[in-house]
Parts: C-alpha cells; structure tokens; sequence
C-alpha cells in the first residue's frame, strides 16, 4: 500500500488564507452541505419505469450528489417530484429492502429523451502537446468565450515553467463534469466554489482537505488548477472540467496517477518528502 503523502488542510471558516505549497491565496469556504429546496421541487405522484441501470443520488446533481443506491432497467418506482425538467425524485427500495427518496435524470425514464446538445457548442479539453525544455513550455493565458448561450469559457492548456518540478499524489478516480443541470444540479450556472468562473483546460473539482484550492495539478501530462469542490468529489477523487456534458460522458471515468506542480527549483524538505514517499513504495512493492 502506497504511503500517502500529507497534504495541507483547508479550515472550515469563512475567508481565510490558504499556503498551497508556498503560494498563499484567499478564498471563501463552503461550509454548509448542499441541499434541494422543497420550493425547487414540482410535486407530481405517479410511476414510472427506468430504463436503464443507474444510481439513486442524495441530491439532484453528479458533482453533489452521493450514490445512496441502485434502480435497475425495468423497475417501476414512485415519483413524487421533478427538478428542473431533468430530475426526478423518486421512492426506491435499497438494499436492505427499506424504502428511501433519491434522485435520477429524467434521461434514464422510459419515455423520456435527454436534449441534444447546442449546435454551438464547441470542443474542448484537448490536449496539447507542449514545446521547449523542461516538463512543460511558458505559460499561455488566453481564455475565449464561446459556446453560445451556455457561455462556456474555452481556455488554452495551462503551462508551467521548465524548472518545475513534480510530486507525486497517488492515484486518482477521474471523471468529468460540465455547467449542466444533470452534473451540477438545478443551480448550475458555470461559478465554482471559490467565485471564479469555471474555463476548461483549467478547472478541476477537488476534495480541499487533499488538495488545496489554487495547486496546479498535473494529470496525465495536462496541468489543471484546483478552483471548484463538490459534496460528491471526497478524498482521492478529481472532476474535470469539459466543455459539454456530450464531453463529460465519452471521457467517461477512469484511474490515473495525479502529480502536484511545483514551480521553481524544490525546496530541500519537498526533495526529501519525495524521497521518503519513494522508498516507501519500494518497500510495499517488496512487500
């Protein structure tokens, strides 16, 4: 078992300055759990029959919301609200037999069709291939907004300084979210939780007590910032950022190593903690 290196942790206050490895940034905390208001649900009582296998979420939104358990295509359950035309809260019988409420996409309801995505909306998230020496080229800042109504900001791969370093994190669940209302819920409007506005290339969802918001964090060679949390994104778990939820499904979800980018020449404690972190991995893999 790999030793886990320990990261800095984020105080459940309201503004407070936090040193993500040498850079201090300020930021507002999140410290109240998200939850659907009764005034965002449309009372409805009828059944209706899923149609696909899919997970029951604690709240109406991928990036919130925590699987509470499972319905399966054919089951017919009772619905008893709607959210935003693309929720349903339904009563489900879990594992144990005990009746709960939880929440699925109207997409997965036989009946229903997910809406297609906007003609004007645009590719993004690739990866650029970088040049020069070093681990990546100069910085490029350029954003654009672009993708019509939805809004979306389109930015360039963030880059790093060829003096950068890397330490490694371990090994991440990956998977991809979008500003839509099936991953963010019936609020979902672009904004992460430390008041930026999210830009692909660029934004990741991370659990803050891990990674702290502000670390560039390399991810199967791209550099991605941590700005955004989410009730659902906890401990080694990382949600990226794409253009469209059409993106966000075909990236699909997968495990990967994670690395901290540290700009500058390492500190003599960064050097020796790798070490350590290093020789302790040999010594599992003899194990």
């Amino acid at each position: 078992m790999k030793k886990k290196i320990l990261i800095l942790a984020l105080c459940a206050s309201t503004l407070m300055p936090v040193s993500a490895w040498g850079e201090e940034t300020t930021f507002e905390a999140v410290t109240e759990a998200t939850q659907i208001e009764e005034s965002e649900v449309t009372a409805v009582q009828d059944t209706v029959t899923i149609a696909e296998d899919t997970d029951v979420l604690d709240y109406p939104g991928r990036k919130e919301g925590n699987v509470i358990g499972e319905v399966l295509a054919e089951d017919e359950v009772s619905r008893t609200g709607t959210i935003s035309d693309t929720w349903s809260r339904i009563v489900f019988e879990d594992g144990n037999g005990e009746e709960q409420t939880g929440y699925v996409p109207n997409s997965i309801l036989k009946g229903y069709e997910e809406e297609s995505a906007s003609d004007g909306a645009v590719e993004a998230g690739i990866i650029h291939k970088s040049s020069g020496t070093g681990i990546f080229a100069d910085a490029v800042e350029g954003v654009t907004q672009t993708g019509g109504d939805q809004g979306i900001l389109v930015g360039d791969v963030v880059m790093a300084s060829a003096d950068s370093s890397l330490r490694p994190l371990g090994t991440f669940r990956i998977t991809h979210y979008c500003p839509c209302s099936i991953c963010c819920g019936p609020w979902a409007n672009g904004v992460t939780s430390t008041g930026s506005t999210a830009v692909t290339n660029r934004t990741i969802a991370v659990d803050p007590t891990v990674i702290p918001y502000g670390s560039k964090v390399v991810i199967d060679g791209q550099v991605y910032i941590a700005e955004d949390c989410g009730g659902a994104i906890k401990n080694n778990r990382i949600d990226i950022y794409v253009g469209s939820h059409a993106e966000a499904e075909e990236k699909g979800v997968y495990e990967t190593e994670v690395y901290l980018l540290e700009e500058g020449q390492p500190s003599e404690e960064a050097e020796n903690l790798q070490e350590e972190n290093m020789d302790m991995q040999e010594e599992n893999q003899g194990e």
